[in-house]
């Protein structure tokens, strides 16, 4: 397994449900936790957590340099994504939102009115990344205001930073500010601050370690300067709403993940179908292994590593990298 340089805070969770490993299960994962080990130590990786889980055996890591406070629960980024998704898919199942209809629908009166072409924007184009709207998070100033510690709050200030018209509307490109507008729309058809409701969710599902941040929390974080040091990063503040604020845990995501997809606890077969159906996009490289991220649905992206292809979402921000992802027999179509 070659594992390139990682300089984050990182977070690992790779739940395999489907044995895809040619040797024993235990032996292989044991030379896994060694190679990860020795690699996080070698490179100054301040602290990694990384949950293996096959049909016979799993592997559990949480790793953390010597010179820092052990962490338990990490930022996930981006793969909140794919757990908001699923919350808006159970919204629909429960007659709450309709995923063909328009973001004007939901939220009239409440948009900006500077978006030209707006009008015709679709829920689902916002869960998978085709709406043309513009990556708040591509903008200058909001880097800035992070690193100040005055990152910006409200989805209006957040929108301040958004360019006023659509880019190549209809073909994917990764946006963060897609899924500031669903937050919007969950609260309106809910009638509840989104952090609740999702939160909620989650709870209901027995899965209490998936939970939004909530603004005066903060979690030990840092950032590898150098091969001897590390920077504690803790106290900056993003602000990513519901495009990127879940922390977790692995073994937690792990349970998540095969509530989802093989026990299909969550969602109705009809709803991960749907999901997963696959938009193209500029196969993105992992920094573990040969695998690379060919193909976005709602919420989902489809990872391919070797002849496997698993499904889940990736994640950064300015303090932690997640992976999180499985591979399944539960729907076969969609590998062979």
């Amino acid at each position: 397994m070659k594992i390139n340089t990682l300089v984050l805070s990182l977070f690992l969770l790779f739940t395999v449900v489907q044995n895809s490993i040619t040797n024993s299960d235990q032996t292989s994962l044991n030379e896994v936790k060694k190679e990860v080990l020795s690699i996080a130590e070698d490179r100054n990786i301040p602290a990694l957590q990384l949950v293996i889980q096959t049909p016979t055996d799993s592997l559990h890591v949480n790793f953390h340099h010597p010179d820092l406070e052990s962490q338990e629960v990490y930022g996930i980024g981006s793969s909140t994504k794919l757990l908001v998704s699923v919350l808006v898919y159970h919204l629909a199942e429960k007659g709450k939102i309709d995923l063909n209809e328009t973001v004007v629908t939901y939220l009239d009166g409440l948009l900006p009115s500077d978006i030209e072409g707006f009008e015709g924007v679709t829920v689902k184009s916002l869960l998978n990344h085709t709406s043309g709207l513009a990556d708040y998070t591509n903008n200058p100033a909001w880097i800035t205001s992070v690193i100040n510690n005055q990152s910006p709050l409200s989805f209006k200030d957040k929108m301040s930073l958004v360019d006023t018209s659509l880019s190549n509307r209809g073909s994917f490109g990764y946006s963060n500010t897609n899924y500031l507008f669903i937050e919007q729309i969950v609260e309106q058809v809910t009638g509840e601050n989104y952090l609740v409701v999702l939160n909620q969710f989650y709870d209901d599902l027995q899965l209490e370690e998936i939970e939004i941040q909530h603004k005066n929390q903060t979690r030990p974080a840092y950032f590898a300067t150098d091969d001897k040091a590390s920077s504690d990063v803790t106290m900056w503040v993003e602000n990513y709403g519901y495009d990127g604020g879940i922390f977790s845990t692995a073994d937690e995501l792990n349970k998540f993940l095969r509530k989802l997809f093989v026990d299909k606890e969550i969602l109705s077969e009809k709803s991960l179908t749907d999901m997963q159906n696959w938009i193209p996009m500029a196969p993105m490289e992992i920094p573990i292994g040969e695998g690379k991220i060919s193909g976005y649905g709602y919420g989902l992206m489809k990872l391919e590593y070797g002849e496997k292809v698993f499904l889940g979402h990736s994640g950064g921000t300015l303090k932690y990298q997640s992976f999180s992802f499985i591979v399944t027999k539960a729907i076969p179509a969609l590998f062979y």
